[in-house]
């Protein structure tokens, strides 16, 4: 019994000490406390320094000592909660290929016990981090021999103050590689996810800072480039432009298979596992044709739709890859600005040797009916580009869909009679085969055509009210396509 009475109180005395022990801590002031564990270079980071848990003080003392002096350089600091009163001694000793530390000494200018401070800040520090800081490597702030002076129990008293170590990683400058977006060596396919993962990461992002690389290039080599507070993100930004868009899926697709050594990867960086295509269509969807015409063989293509304009009538799901990308190694990259209403896409096939020679649906805008059935939308689409077979991007030609019941495009007449569609068309007009395609972009109907022929019909009795598009195609691969209303 009395070695458990010893055991109790002493266990008590500790829990009593516990609860009642002084510690010193930071809180960061140039970022939100989301970024607070890195420090960037060529950037100013500081710190207020807090008493916790102290009452009546007037002053506090303390060694800072920190790894990485050659790259963390020491610039100012400020007096806190004590005021113009105050008095602060900020002593650096700076030992290259050493330790660096500050010794500190901070005085109310006031007498213990008259108008003493309860838990203040006592000092704001600012410090350098160099450019030639090595990235993604981690440097400790540490509190040595903190002391504060305070009234305790009516009588004054010399108090150790606890603190744990601090920790910031550095982000420095490193090597990007154009396509390379997980930065694992190697172009594949799982960069196109990477790029998906950090879409709309950039200048448009907030509270998040994001950098231009310095010599930005599609053509395969190292860029140097500074770390973003999104570390990731800056290996997905393929055109060092400093933003993440679906334009940087085609630096993928420009880069494929090509690699490098010089992987330098950051901690807990994120893995893609596979590329994942989504479908956006529902039992009541309208898939609206994005057609793109032919100048030469590509591979790839990215565009901008514009949907200000149906807004009113229409939800915007997303865009799904179109027929003529009809292959298990297909991509797309979406991008949808809801404020700005518009949607941004990259797609386009990763196969070797694949190549588009026609022209087509190359996508789908996928949207739904706000009530009923309103009047038929009209595609908006601009800044669409192909990537040819020599990674170049050139302009394509699009041919928005028309919405017509009786209508003439390029000496041809359409008549809409009771879903019979007659199509009529000029003598010197030669068109060899015709496809229908459903509100799902399903192909449901095909056929050709006579040479001497410039007269036919189509039947859309027994197919459900919609739109319905129509593509005739002629010589040179010439397509005209057509949208009609059942």
């Amino acid at each position: 019994m009395k070695y458990l009475t010893i055991i109790s109180a002493l266990f008590i005395l500790f829990l009593s000490y516990e609860s009642y022990s002084q510690s010193i801590r930071i809180v960061r002031t140039d970022v939100d406390s989301t970024r607070s564990d890195f420090i960037t270079a060529s950037y100013i980071f500081g710190f207020d320094i807090y008493l916790q848990d102290v009452e009546n003080t007037n002053n506090v003392s303390f060694e800072l000592v920190y790894d990485y002096n050659d790259f963390i350089k020491y610039s100012s600091y400020r007096i806190g909660d004590f005021g113009s009163d105050g008095i602060a001694y900020v002593i650096p000793k700076n030992n290259p290929g050493a330790q660096g530390s500050l010794k500190v000494g901070i005085f109310s200018g006031k007498p213990l016990g008259e108008n003493g401070f309860t838990n203040p800040k006592v000092l704001h520090l600012e410090f350098a981090l160099l450019q030639s800081a090595p990235d993604g490597e981690v440097v400790t702030f540490t509190f040595v021999n903190a002391l504060t002076t305070a009234i305790v129990d009516s009588v004054p008293a010399s108090l150790s103050l606890s603190s744990d170590p601090i920790q910031f990683t550095m982000h420095g400058f490193v090597n990007a590689w154009p396509g390379d977006a997980d930065n694992n060596g190697i172009v594949d396919p799982r960069d196109f996810n990477q790029v998906a993962l950090y879409i709309g990461t950039g200048s448009r992002s907030k509270n998040m800072r994001s950098f231009k690389r310095r010599s930005p290039s599609t053509l395969w080599g190292p860029q140097r480039v500074l770390v973003w507070d999104n570390a990731d993100a800056s290996y997905a930004d393929c055109d060092g432009n400093g933003d993440v868009t679906v334009s940087d899926g085609m630096v993928v697709m420009m880069n494929m298979d090509s690699n490098h050594t010089s992987v330098n990867k950051t901690k807990n960086q994120v893995q893609s596992s596979g590329l994942e295509i989504k479908s956006f269509r529902t039992p009541t969807s309208v898939s609206i044709p994005v057609y793109a015409g032919f100048i030469r063989n590509y591979k790839a293509a990215v565009g901008e739709i514009d949907y200000s304009a149906i807004v009113g009538n229409y939800d915007v799901l997303g865009v799904e890859i179109g027929e003529l990308f009809d292959n298990s190694q297909q991509f797309i990259l979406i991008d949808d600005d809801k404020e700005g209403l518009k949607i941004e896409f990259a797609l386009g096939c990763f196969e070797k040797g694949f190549d588009i020679s026609l022209p087509g649906n190359i996508a789908y805008l996928i949207v739904e009916p706000k009530s009923g059935f309103p009047q038929l939308p009209e595609l908006n689409l601009t800044k669409l580009k192909g990537l040819d077979m020599n990674n170049r991007l050139f302009d394509m030609n699009s041919s928005p869909s028309d919405v017509i019941d009786e209508s003439v495009k390029d000496g041809i007449i359409i008549t809409n009679d009771n879903a019979m569609i007659t199509l009529a068309f000029r003598d010197e007009l030669e068109f060899n085969s015709f496809r229908i395609f459903n509100p799902n972009g399903s192909l449901i109907r095909s056929g050709s055509l006579a040479r001497d022929i410039n007269t036919f019909t189509i039947s859309l009795h027994n197919l459900p009210t919609g739109i319905y598009y129509i593509y005739l195609s002629g010589k040179d691969n010439s397509v005209v396509p057509f949208t009609v209303l059942r």
